[in-house]
């Protein structure tokens, strides 16, 4: 058995999710990351998961949504 940090299962779990999950999950991603920068716009950055997952390319085309600060969908 090959052990995994959290940050490769998780990335392994999203990765074989379908088309609208995927653009769900990039979504709720675009909103933490807005949050944070309203919250700590003068912190260094942080190159954490959510990092990671924004900076690797997308399999498909994700139309833009406008500007969405209401709570993500429950999945």
């Amino acid at each position: 058995m090959i052990a995994m940090s959290v940050r490769d299962v998780l990335k392994n779990e999203i990765e074989c999710q379908p088309e609208p999950v995927l653009a769900e999950v990039l979504h709720y991603l675009r909103h933490i990351e807005r949050q944070r920068e309203d919250e700590a716009a003068n912190l260094p950055p942080n190159h954490g998961l959510v990092d990671l997952l924004l900076a690797c390319p997308a399999p498909f085309e994700i139309p833009p949504r406008e500007r969405d600060d209401s709570a993500p969908v429950a999945l």
